[in-house]
């Protein structure tokens, strides 16, 4: 009968291979550990990224309709006044406008 020099003669195996199954079974334990940790923090790190991504996008909206809404607004109003008085004169368009120009610079009146 053929000896397998892996195993004592009562048919365990030696305490050499005992120790390398021991060890290969921690090292496959640790890096499957680390690759399911990795993909938590991955998934943890993106949803988080995600977040922060949509809310810096939902206050840029935010402003961006804010100004549209202000920007409409001011054109509506200066509707209503030719409306209110269709022969308005030069000096009472640049009257109305003055204050909204000061509170509204990107306001472009001619």
């Amino acid at each position: 009968m053929d000896k397998d020099p892996k195993k004592t003669p009562d048919g365990r195996w030696s305490s050499a291979m005992r120790w390398y199954a021991v060890s290969a079974i921690a090292v496959l334990g640790g890096i499957a550990l680390s690759v399911a940790l990795f993909v938590v923090v991955r998934s943890w790190e993106r949803g988080r990224m995600q977040a922060n991504f949509e809310r810096a996008a939902a206050n840029r909206v935010s402003a961006v309709v804010g100004e549209i809404q202000s920007q409409l607004l001011i054109t509506e109003s200066i509707g209503s006044l030719f409306l209110a008085s269709p022969e308005t004169a030069r000096l009472d368009f640049q009257a109305f406008v003055t204050p909204l120009l000061e509170h509204y610079p990107n306001c472009l009146f001619t």
